[in-house]
């Protein structure tokens, strides 16, 4: 059976939100409790005596940007495709000045040739 274009839609905004999530909990939560972080980060979920090795730095800093920039990312595909649904989903308008043009063409295609 082939899916409808909301199916796909919904599927791939539930994929973005976990895959968000998954890069909130690693990055921000955990970043937000570096002493090394910009001011404009609040304070972490994670206890601030989480060892400061330079791998967990970079794996920390890596997955918080993922986050800040999936979330922008995906936040506007996620807003073009919802809006791109509800056009879709709206009632047709017909463009009058091509319907008009077809209508006057037909009269004068069906029309009786004067003799």
């Amino acid at each position: 059976m082939k899916k409808k274009r909301y199916q796909y839609v919904l599927e791939s905004g539930l994929g973005t939100i976990g895959f968000i999530t998954i890069s909130f909990i690693f990055g921000y939560a955990l970043y937000g409790n570096r002493s090394d972080a910009p001011s404009w980060i609040p304070k972490g979920f994670f206890p601030e005596d989480f060892p400061e090795e330079w791998w967990n730095q970079i794996i920390i800093k890596f997955f918080f940007w993922l986050f800040v920039t999936n979330a922008i990312i995906y936040g506007i595909w996620f807003l073009v495709e919802f809006r791109r649904l509800l056009i879709n989903r709206a009632p047709k308008q017909k463009n009058y000045r091509i319907y008009y043009r077809y209508e006057r063409y037909e009269r004068c295609r069906n029309s009786k040739p004067d003799d």
